[in-house]
């Protein structure tokens, strides 16, 4: 148990220096405000979350009382579904320039669902098209952000 929690001790002063060192890196940018972000804003609070959360994850370690598993892919096809969502991630890189924005993330958030933790046809596809949906909106729309059309045009 205490390698278990110096493993743990020792990945979360990685991400705190990780941190930390993405926040300052970016504080040598504008910063800016919530309402007026600067280039600097989102690398800046990236890196004090990543400590936030490392201070944390730290926080509850050593209050654990049991120990953790030490197998990395503690479940039977863990690694099956890591190298599968790498491999689709990989190909969602390849087709959305010419799917498009929308049936790309459709697709796979589609594929995430139904072959890496599968769900139900309703749920995938309820969950599928409002993902695509949502962060069509926020990109495209609120953010103002260019996302590929593709050769469907949407």
């Amino acid at each position: 148990m205490k390698s278990l929690k110096n493993k743990e001790l020792g990945s979360n002063l990685f991400w705190i220096a990780a941190g930390l060192s993405i926040a300052i890196k970016s504080s040598g940018y504008k910063v800016g405000t919530l309402r007026s972000p600067e280039p600097g804003f989102l690398p800046f609070w990236t890196g004090i979350f990543i400590v936030a959360l490392s201070i944390y994850s730290m926080i509850r370690a050593w209050r654990e009382k049991s120990a953790i598993s030490s197998h990395f892919f503690s479940e039977s096809g863990s690694l099956r579904r890591v190298l599968t969502t790498f491999l689709l991630i990989i190909a969602y890189i390849f087709i959305l320039s010419k799917l498009g924005f929308i049936l790309s993330t459709l697709l796979l958030t589609g594929f995430l669902l139904k072959v890496i933790y599968p769900q139900s046809w309703f749920r995938t596809l309820l969950f599928s098209i409002s993902v695509s949906s949502l962060t069509y909106l926020v990109f495209q729309h609120w953010l103002k952000v260019q996302l590929p059309r593709g050769w469907i045009g949407f």
